[in-house]
C-alpha cells in the first residue's frame, strides 16, 4: 500500500519514461535483463497478460538492469517485448531505479494501481496472472 517511488528512465528511442505518466492505469513494473534465464523464461506470461489487459487499462514497464545497450536491445526484438521498455544501462548494481526499489536480485516486479500504490510485489506466473485478473474484476 505504499506510494510507488517516482522515476525516469531512457526508452531504446532515447525518449524520457516517467512513472507518473501512467497514473489512473494498472501498472506492472519488470525488472529485468538479457542475460536473466528467469527473467526471459517469465515473458509469455508478460505477454498474455499484456495482450488480455492492455486495452483495460494495463501498463507494464520494463526496466532493464544490462549495462550494454546492444544486448539490451536485441533481447527486447528477440523475445517480442511490445511494451515500454526503458534502462539506465548502467547494470544491477548502479541502476538508481533499482536502488530506488530495493531491486537485490531479478526477475522482480511490483504491481501499481491507479493511485499510484503498490499492491503486490514478486507474483509469477499463475499467481501474477490472478492478481491482475482480480485487479481488473473490481
Amino acid at each position: 500500500g505504499n506510494p510507488a517511488p517516482d522515476f525516469e528512465l531512457p526508452t531504446p528511442e532515447g525518449d524520457t519514461l516517467a512513472l507518473h505518466d501512467f497514473l489512473g492505469r494498472v501498472v506492472i513494473l519488470d525488472f529485468w535483463a538479457s542475460w536473466c534465464a528467469p527473467c526471459l523464461g517469465e515473458m509469455p506470461v508478460m505477454r498474455e497478460i499484456y495482450e488480455k489487459y492492455h486495452d483495460k487499462g494495463l501498463e507494464i514497464v520494463g526496466i532493464s538492469l544490462d549495462d550494454k545497450r546492444e544486448r539490451w536491445v536485441r533481447a527486447i526484438e528477440k523475445e517480442g517485448l511490445v511494451w515500454d521498455q526503458v534502462s539506465s544501462l548502467k547494470g544491477r548494481d548502479d541502476c538508481p531505479v533499482a536502488r530506488l526499489y530495493q531491486v537485490i536480485g531479478i526477475p522482480k516486479l511490483y504491481i501499481i494501481d491507479e493511485n499510484g500504490k503498490i499492491v503486490a510485489n514478486d507474483l509469477r506466473g499463475e499467481a501474477l496472472k490472478e492478481k491482475i485478473d482480480e485487479l481488473f474484476s473490481e
